[in-house]
């Protein structure tokens, strides 16, 4: 029993994004990166998806983990750590604040095969009770 959700998250979290465009840098958000992509970039995927309880259909809960990757380049004189932390924090608020998903991990670093590129990979996670449609 994986309960379903990841399609409606990502839908939501892309038009959060692009509803604030002008405070993001024009940041695009997508399940996964094309061959040529445009910067900044956030990718978005689920992985976990783990049923922890369920009991007939009074109790269906998962365990739920998503990655959050996001990739800036320097813009003018603004810098590539800059775009990216601002976006994190963009994308935390949605995210932790309204979703109500739980940050467990936050790294920061330039891509190793191309420096010009800026990497933030943030992990959340939480139980999601699929009887009440919303994160416990």
């Amino acid at each position: 029993m994986n309960i379903n959700i990841y399609e409606e998250l990502l839908e939501c979290l892309t038009a959060y994004n692009n509803d604030h465009n002008d405070e993001n840098y024009g940041n695009t958000v997508v399940p996964f990166a094309n061959s040529k992509p445009t910067f900044p970039l956030t990718i978005f995927d689920e992985i976990r998806n783990m049923p922890t309880r369920y009991n007939s259909c009074h109790d269906k809960v998962s365990s739920l983990g998503y990655k959050v990757e996001i990739y800036a380049k320097t813009k003018g004189n603004i810098t590539k750590q800059t775009i990216a932390r601002k976006i994190a924090k963009f994308i935390d608020d949605f995210l932790s604040g309204i979703v109500g998903l739980k940050q467990v991990s936050f790294n920061a670093n330039p891509l190793i095969n191309d420096a010009s590129i800026y990497q933030i990979i943030i992990t959340y996670e939480n139980s999601y009770h699929e009887n009440r449609a919303k994160f416990i």
